[in-house]
């Protein structure tokens, strides 16, 4: 069921429900997911919102660079409470899609329109805790959204500074290539924090995508197994979506 359509300038917005799900596309590429009874399922937008979950101590202050409709602010939002979400997003009207059909507003949570990689290299406020690096646009074909900026050592070291000492950088990749290429996986990205991160990777299928979360708190895949199952009840993940989620795990190769 169609529930929004707009037209401005040469884009058409359109959001549509499925189910339970609500569905963001722009000139009819999907750009992202929401489930409106905000329950994990091991979707990619889950995937983006999950190191968050698996952290010790909760983030209390957390950036988005790109928001789209919401769907990982909006589970950040619900399951961790953090004290301050900031969301910088280029594109007004998904500001406005994300605060009407994911609720992100209120006192705790700050949208700005801006050029997010603009945006990070005048920032000289508190460091963050958490960053979803989920920074994606219209390649101006029908293909899928692609990333705008390459996870290089110089855009690593941009986020590193604006870091708290424990927190983590979570980044979306458009597929397993642009991984291997970054500054993550070539190490070149320690040098920057001045210390050794661990890593968690994973996908979730059928998309291509890979989500990289990079913290000193994660030390492989011990770790994230063993956090998963400790936070499963608390926030309502049962033992089909564990299991979703740890096979996204152990398909990184």
């Amino acid at each position: 069921m169609k529930l929004f359509k707009q037209r401005l300038n040469d884009c058409c917005y359109e959001v549509h429900s499925a189910g339970k799900s609500l569905r963001l596309y722009s000139n009819g590429v999907f750009h992202s997911q929401l489930r409106s009874d905000v329950r994990l399922t091991g979707s990619l937008w889950d995937l983006l919102a999950l190191p968050g979950l698996l952290m010790p101590a909760k983030p209390k202050h957390i950036l988005c660079l790109g928001v789209g409709l919401g769907a990982a602010a909006f589970m950040l939002k619900h399951y961790l409470r953090p004290s301050l979400l900031v969301g910088i997003e280029l594109d007004p009207v998904h500001i406005r899609l994300a605060k009407s059909f994911s609720s992100l507003k209120g006192d705790d949570v700050l949208l700005l329109q801006a050029d997010a990689i603009e945006w990070l290299k005048y920032y000289r406020g508190p460091k963050f805790d958490l960053i979803i690096d989920d920074l994606f646009a219209d390649t101006g074909d029908a293909q899928d959204p692609a990333r705008v900026i390459a996870a290089d050592q110089s855009w690593c070291q941009q986020l590193s500074r604006i870091l708290s000492e424990q927190g983590c950088i979570v980044t979306n990749f458009g597929c397993f290539k642009e991984l291997k290429q970054s500054a993550y996986w070539s190490g070149s990205a320690g040098a920057c924090t001045g210390y050794r991160q661990g890593h968690l990777a994973f996908q979730a299928l059928p998309y291509d995508n890979f989500i990289l979360a990079s913290s000193r708190q994660f030390q492989g895949n011990f770790h994230y197994q063993h956090r998963l199952a400790q936070i499963g009840a608390n926030f309502g993940i049962n033992k089909s979506t564990q299991l979703k989620l740890l096979q996204a795990l152990a398909r990184r190769k």
